[in-house]
């Protein structure tokens, strides 16, 4: 993540002031940029000590009905349209209320989730930034949330069995809230499942740049995952809100919990969606295996630490059936997932993306015993 002072006043930065103003919380003039991806976020900090997560969304083309009632639409350009933020904003509220740790969402003075900066409310100085800000999409309207700041140390920076314990029961308790409580605004949620990888607008299926030889591997792959994911069904104790990913960079271990049982939050639910609770679970077990490795702990390390973490998760609910075969079809799905990512987004002019291609197919053909 980056992490550096603003300039104040200077483009998006003066947005983000404008923005945080129409909360109406004064002092709130110190703002540090946390994040520039596909959106912005800011740490903000008033006066009196409060701290906020403000996040602008650049503009986007209002959906047609169709893209709006289409949940592939959700999965791609739909993720940041605002119907789907006010879905996942609400049911983030479900978990706020029943005390998970997680960022608490702000409502404006009119009761809104979700702001907008548009052109007639602001000064002229903000109404050339907005304009400035966003000219490419001939849209000239900026969208913000405020959160409050969840404090905490990401797990990836601390790893051990008790906080990896507690991150288990965390996920397990998340998902325990989901078995209970259907989003109410399910129809405006992306839904990460068969369709997301391999449906008829999946990529993968027409585009030059995936070399004909994979082709049958990815065919016998998408018959695999449907297969099981229709034996696993979609029952309300196996499929619901998930966070989708549950990185141990987002992870966190808050702050006074350094007793025996420590408490752990989570941030950043901006692909909150449906999909199968393995399929969340899977992106804990992967990063933990990444961490051990970059932090170079040794091989003895991971069965220990992966140990706790699953521990802690079946300690709150049952761990999913044949848990290895099972987060390996999730991870073939996520797999596939990143090569339609990299075909929608032209990232394919290289020889990384074709070395991409054809390892995912080597990875896809051994470790789901694949014919092709």
């Amino acid at each position: 993540m980056l992490h550096r002072r603003i300039i104040p006043g200077g483009g998006y930065d003066a947005l983000a002031r404008a923005a945080i103003a129409r909360y109406g919380r004064p002092g709130a003039t110190h703002l540090t940029l946390v994040s520039e991806r596909i959106k912005r976020v800011y740490r903000a900090r008033t006066s009196s000590g409060e701290e906020f997560a403000l996040r602008l969304y650049p503009a986007r083309p209002s959906p047609t009905p169709q893209e709006s009632a289409s949940a592939r639409f959700r999965t791609s350009a739909g993720l940041r349209s605002t119907g789907t933020v006010l879905a996942q904003l609400d049911h983030l509220r479900l978990f706020v209320d029943s005390g998970l740790a997680v960022p608490s969402p702000v409502v404006l003075p009119d009761g809104s989730l979700l702001g907008e900066l548009v052109p007639g409310e602001l000064s002229l100085v903000h109404r050339f930034l907005l304009y400035r800000q966003t000219r490419r999409t001939r849209r000239d309207v900026l969208r913000f949330v405020l959160l409050r700041w969840l404090a905490g140390t990401p797990l990836a920076h601390q790893l051990n069995t008790a906080d990896l314990r507690n991150a288990g029961r965390f996920i397990a308790e998340l998902h325990e809230h989901s078995a209970r409580n259907r989003p109410s605004r399910a129809d405006r949620l992306p839904v990460w499942d068969w369709e997301w990888s391999f449906g008829e607008t999946a990529p993968i299926w027409t585009s030059p740049h995936i070399p004909d030889a994979t082709l049958p591997v990815l065919r016998e792959t998408s018959e695999r995952v449907r297969d099981v994911l229709r034996r696993l069904g979609t029952g309300g104790e196996i499929f619901g809100a998930i966070h989708r990913d549950l990185t141990l960079h987002n992870l966190l271990v808050l702050p006074g919990s350094r007793g025996p049982e420590p408490s752990v939050g989570a941030i950043d639910f901006d692909l909150l969606g449906l999909g199968h609770y393995g399929l969340d679970l899977l992106a804990p077990v992967s990063s933990l295996r990444q961490e051990v490795a970059r932090q170079r702990l040794g091989r003895r390390e991971l069965p220990r630490l992966r140990e706790a973490l699953l521990s802690g998760y079946s300690e709150v609910r049952d761990l999913p059936r044949d848990l290895e075969r099972t987060l390996d079809v999730f991870r073939a799905l996520k797999r596939v997932a990143m090569i339609n990512a990299r075909l929608r987004s032209g990232a394919v002019r290289n020889r990384d993306f074709v070395w991409f291609v054809q390892e995912s197919a080597r990875w896809l053909r051994t470790n789901l015993e694949l014919r092709s």
